[in-house]
C-alpha cells in the first residue's frame, strides 16, 4: 500500500483574521509596506532558489509573483 501524503493549507478563506494574519509577514502585528518589500524580495522565486522564502507564498501555488503581493496590499493597514 502506497503512502498517503497531505497537504495542510495554511490560509482558510473561511476565516479572514486568518488572511490577515498571514499577511503580516513579518509578524509585527500590521500588515505595512515592510510586509510588501518583503514579498518583494521574493518576488518571481520557487522552492529552491536563494531569495525563496516560504512565508510569502501566501497563495500557496510554490512561486512569489503578483498574486502574492496583492494577497498583502489586500489587507494593506489592518491588524493581527
Amino acid at each position: 500500500m502506497g503512502e498517503k501524503v497531505f497537504k495542510v493549507r495554511r490560509y482558510a478563506p473561511d476565516y479572514p483574521g486568518l488572511a490577515t494574519w498571514r499577511a503580516d509577514v513579518n509578524g509585527d502585528g500590521i500588515v505595512d509596506t515592510s510586509d510588501i518589500v518583503i514579498v518583494a524580495e521574493a518576488f518571481g522565486s520557487t522552492p529552491g532558489d536563494s531569495n525563496w522564502n516560504l512565508a510569502t507564498d501566501l497563495v500557496e501555488d510554490a512561486l512569489i509573483d503578483i498574486l502574492d503581493l496583492h494577497f498583502v496590499a489586500k489587507r494593506f493597514g489592518k491588524t493581527a
